[in-house]
């Protein structure tokens, strides 16, 4: 008997070195959130709430920060009634955006495609835009600028963006220039995004 239970200590010590070990192991995720819990934003642009108008997806398209920059992002408006969105660019230049309720309409597709004459930063950087509404105020956003490739290739601004330059056909998103000509409506066709 007396080697019986000089060979169960040895186990007995293992289970207790096995559960302790365990133990301490499984402390660490104490202190850790649980990443499936935490809000992100599963795109290349930015989102943004403005309260009756929410912006997923917001970047702009550029070859480089002093070329021509369209602007992306499906934009939807969560009242009833139609909303004004006005953005405005790092030059101050601003476009006002008529944004109808209903389903979530993309910013980048003419007729309203809101383009800049310079993007602002290069590819790989961010532009400050500020986007408004009435109701919201006014949030000063950091977008993301990139290169049209891939997905976005379509999405080249095409030919010198110029002042007063209005969709030619009313659409489900009219934008129109404000001040200074360098965010103007795009109304060329054949661009939209696939």
């Amino acid at each position: 008997m007396g080697n019986r239970a000089v060979g169960a200590r040895p186990s007995i010590l293992a289970g207790l070195l096995l559960c302790g070990g365990a133990a301490s192991l499984a402390g660490c995720s104490l202190n850790s959130p649980v990443q499936t819990q935490l809000p992100y934003q599963p795109s290349d642009g930015v989102e943004v709430n403005l309260g009756t108008i929410t912006i997923s997806n917001l970047l702009v398209v550029a070859k480089g920060a002093d070329a021509p920059g369209r602007v992306s992002g499906l934009i939807r408006n969560t009242t009833a009634t139609p909303q004004t969105l006005t953005i405005t660019s790092p030059d101050g230049s601003t476009s006002k955006s008529v944004v109808p309720p209903g389903p979530p309409l993309d910013l980048a597709a003419p007729p309203g495609a809101v383009v800049l004459a310079k993007a602002g930063a290069p590819a790989g950087g961010l532009v400050q835009l500020k986007l408004s509404t009435p109701s919201s105020g006014t949030d000063s956003v950091g977008v993301p600028v990139l290169l049209p490739d891939l997905y976005y290739a379509t999405l080249t601004p095409t030919g010198p963006p110029t002042s007063g330059t209005t969709p030619s056909t009313p659409g489900p998103l009219s934008s129109t220039p404000e001040t200074g000509g360098s965010v103007v409506s795009e109304s060329s066709t054949g661009t939209d995004r696939p």
